[in-house]
């Protein structure tokens, strides 16, 4: 199920009171974030529900559509299935164009290169050697800093790029050589390349998405949700962005349960993760001092759990 919101030239002069409130709430109802709401109202927009999985929305003949030079944003939180996005797309573009999947941690490489292997029919190998086994033709799974430094093998060429959680691109991350070599990469391949930046936590990036796919200077101001007359103001105009479409996965902690416990009664509390265990569920116990953590964790291991 999905609520795709069309993108509108925004003007006072060709957008009736009506449908600019229409837009207005649903966009604020999709997503807190001012800046994102700016996005929103500027371009194509498209949100799925809570408990949906992102191919409900993004589709690989959706990213078929996208034109050299354009860029799609995927705001979608953990547990969404973005892994499973992005192997469809690969799969369904390397036919046509180098992909490339960039992440920015080593336990998310290898989450991703084991996603596109079982795609491939490769399953059982020794995760020791999965820095070995090659990829499907025309797919590449490699984190930010190893692009970084062979990424002029892909200059003025067309390829898919799909970026997860590019917290690189951040304003605080400048420092960085291998970030830099990145942003100047995008720099001179943005009319040859497809974008896809895909993350759970937009706030972090979305200025530097915003400055990289700019066409001018326009800037990026928070959205006015609190009055619909003035929320157009700081709106750009789609024309002024090479980002073509914003998909929104609604956020869905239902499959989560709280419980509280006696920090007296450890016994009781460790039944409970041993039962939690044989259910093949996962528990997280939160604990505000170091030593009793410490302590809980060895009677687990050597008293009641196994």
């Amino acid at each position: 199920m999905k609520s795709r919101i069309p993108s509108i030239t925004i003007t006072y002069d060709d957008m009736s009171k009506c449908e600019h409130i229409d837009r207005f709430k649903k966009i604020t109802t999709a997503t807190q974030n001012p800046l994102l709401q700016t996005i929103c109202m500027a371009v194509d927009c498209t949100v799925g529900k809570s408990g949906e999985y992102l191919t409900s929305i993004l589709t690989a003949s959706e990213v078929s559509k996208l034109p050299d030079g354009k860029s799609i944003m995927v705001c979608s939180p953990t547990g969404s299935g973005k892994t499973r996005a992005m192997r469809y797309i690969a799969f369904a573009e390397k036919e046509k164009v180098p992909v490339v999947i960039l992440t920015n941690r080593k336990g998310c490489w290898t989450q991703i290169a084991k996603d596109i292997l079982a795609q491939d029919g490769i399953n059982d190998f020794p995760p020791e050697l999965i820095d070995r086994i090659s990829f499907p033709k025309n797919i590449s799974v490699m984190t930010y800093q190893k692009f970084a430094g062979i990424c002029s093998c892909y200059e003025n060429k067309p390829v898919l790029l799909i970026l997860d959680e590019c917290h690189c691109f951040a304003e605080d991350a400048v420092f960085s050589s291998y970030s830099q070599k990145i942003l100047r990469f995008l720099h001179r391949n943005l009319d040859v390349t497809r974008r896809i930046y895909m993350t759970a936590t937009p706030d972090a990036v979305l200025s530097a998405i915003w400055k990289l796919e700019c066409r001018s200077d326009a800037k990026l101001y928070p959205f006015n949700s609190n009055n619909p007359d003035l929320a157009l103001l700081g709106v750009p105009d789609s024309t002024e962005t090479r980002i073509n479409h914003v998909y929104l996965m609604q956020p869905n902690w239902d499959y989560i349960t709280f419980q509280t416990y006696n920090p007296r009664d450890k016994e009781t509390l460790i039944q409970y993760l041993n039962k939690q265990k044989e259910q093949h569920r996962k528990a997280i116990v939160f604990i505000n001092n170091k030593e009793a953590g410490a302590a809980l964790s060895s009677e687990f291991e050597k008293g009641y759990g196994s």
